[in-house]
């Protein structure tokens, strides 16, 4: 079933119409007084912090392996149905296939009759890389793994709302942009109404958010892994057609999102200074493929335009799984190699020095432009904001009353410090990971990047902030339930009379 068969079904079980003048930000399935209105934003975040209970632990068994003191291998549920009902889920995932589609095929800028959006969706390769340009006063927010982080992903929204970046509808400010590196689901609790608060601020401001694909955005990684078996939890009372329709259009949605964009601000000497964002590292043999003239093409293109323009570029044949979603980055060592095999499966490591020769081979094809630095997700560190080494440090300490040589090839940012993306930079790289997973960085947090024009700077800068992590005591008896709303003062509520006791409910999963 393709996407706009999905959208009459969805139109349809909602016993609604589409009307034909759209008054919403993504007109396909609009609704009016009379259709179904899908839930808002506005009416969806304070649920979050008075309907869920905040988890902190991994809840998915597989990773026991990676972390055997956490006891919770199962998803405990309230009895009471999700806050995010079927046809809400569907219709914002189908209307953001549905935009970024159109997107795709009206602004992409090969002339490959094969590479449209279509192809993304029907085979097993096929990818796209996007680039924007934005004006100097943008500032973009980096948001790292959520994989599930309900909660982090919510505090992120009031924290930017309190900083009138957002305003309570939802609608972000003309001169703001945020940018998810991937891996929004899986291993968390709430996979679901992650996604689903995501796709609402997406709905709301198609322009100004982007989802990158990481590797957990992938229908073999979907399957297998947690957030596929919390779809069937949480609506185990829908037969398997409507179950199948949620998992598909999420396996579509997943295709459609870019694996790069290079965001691109003017500097003072008239060259475009751009970003790479992505989920992983760099492809493996980066040199050697035909990866850099491909994204040099693509930046080529945009900065041709001189308005702010966007260009996707669509590569049918590459793989969708690989280096852009895969990799990661280690810092120098003597006589290692530019590349080496990683921890994960068949993965790449790139080091500094690979990723200057990267950058100023891009560079150096084109005086209109450049490439600063790379901003990513994947690797699960400690503090939230880390910028890679570029010479690893060795340290002792004390583990277990055992000295120990600790290995360390990321320097932590400090909350609320600024440091320039430059690769000008003798210590430090111009590699940043943002990390945001549950048990792992215990904070939540975001980058804030802006474009300095000052003549002392005139590149970007990055500001991170990261807050630490509520805890409260779940040992899967004796829950306590929330009032986390970081606009409020955070206390701990009460158990409330019409709360039901958690619940593990049976399931059985269509394939």
């Amino acid at each position: 079933m393709n996407i706009l068969k999905n959208i009459i079904a969805i139109i349809m079980w909602c016993g609604c119409v589409a009307p034909a003048t759209a008054t919403t930000v993504l007109p396909e399935i609009a609704s009016t007084q009379n259709a179904f209105k899908p839930l808002e934003l506005s009416t969806f975040l304070p649920l979050v912090f008075s309907k869920h209970y905040n988890h902190n632990y991994v809840c998915t068994a597989s990773l026991m392996f990676y972390f055997p003191t956490s006891t919770h291998k199962k998803f405990y549920l309230q009895e009471k149905a999700p806050i995010i009902t079927p046809k809400n889920i569907l219709f914002y995932t189908l209307a953001t296939s549905k935009f970024l589609m159109n997107s795709i095929n009206k602004q992409r800028c090969n002339q490959n009759p094969n590479a449209t959006a279509q192809h993304l969706l029907h085979n097993q390769n096929g990818i796209y890389i996007q680039s924007l340009i934005v004006p100097q006063n943008t500032i973009i927010i980096g948001i790292g793994d959520l994989h599930g982080n309900l909660h982090t992903l919510a505090s992120i929204i009031r924290k930017m709302q309190k900083k009138q970046l957002i305003d309570e509808q939802g609608i972000i400010k003309d001169n703001v942009r945020i940018v998810i590196t991937g891996d929004v689901s899986d291993r968390g609790h709430f996979s679901l109404e992650t996604w689903a608060l995501l796709l609402m601020l997406f709905h709301k401001n198609p322009q100004k958010v982007i989802i990158l694909q990481g590797n957990h955005e992938n229908r073999q990684c979907f399957l297998q892994s947690s957030f596929y078996h919390e779809l069937c939890r949480k609506y185990y009372h829908l037969n398997d057609q409507i179950l199948n329709m949620i998992s598909k259009s999420f396996q579509d949605l997943f295709s459609l999102l870019p694996q790069v964009v290079f965001i691109g601000a003017p500097n003072n000497n008239g060259i475009v200074d751009f970003l790479q964002f992505n989920h992983g590292g760099l492809p493996t043999n980066v040199n050697e493929s035909f990866y850099t003239p491909i994204a040099h093409f693509l930046c080529t293109t945009t900065t041709s335009n001189p308005t702010y323009p966007t260009s996707y570029l669509v590569l049918p044949s590459y793989p969708k799984i690989n280096g852009l979603i895969w990799n990661g980055y280690f810092a120098d060592e003597q006589d290692i190699p530019f590349q080496i095999n990683g921890f994960r499966i068949s993965d790449t490591l790139s080091n500094p020095a690979q990723v200057t020769n990267y950058l100023q081979q891009l560079k150096q094809q084109n005086t209109t432009y450049c490439v600063s630095g790379i901003i990513r997700g994947h690797d699960h560190l400690q503090g939230g904001v880390n910028q890679l080494l570029r010479t690893i440090i060795t340290e002792d300490v004390w583990i277990q009353n055992t000295l120990a040589t600790q290995r360390i090839t990321w320097e932590m940012v400090d909350h609320k410090e600024s440091v320039k993306i430059t690769l000008k930079d003798t210590d430090l790289s111009p590699v940043f990971t943002l990390t945001n997973s549950p048990l792992i960085s215990g904070t939540d947090s975001f980058a804030a990047i802006t474009f300095n024009a000052d003549s002392d700077h005139n590149c970007w800068i990055l500001t991170a902030y990261a807050y630490p992590r509520e805890k409260y005591h779940n040992d899967g008896n004796n829950k306590d339930w929330l009032d986390a709303d970081p606009l409020k003062k955070t206390t701990k509520s009460p158990h409330h009379q019409d709360k039901q006791p958690v619940q593990s409910y049976s399931y059985n999963c269509p394939k």
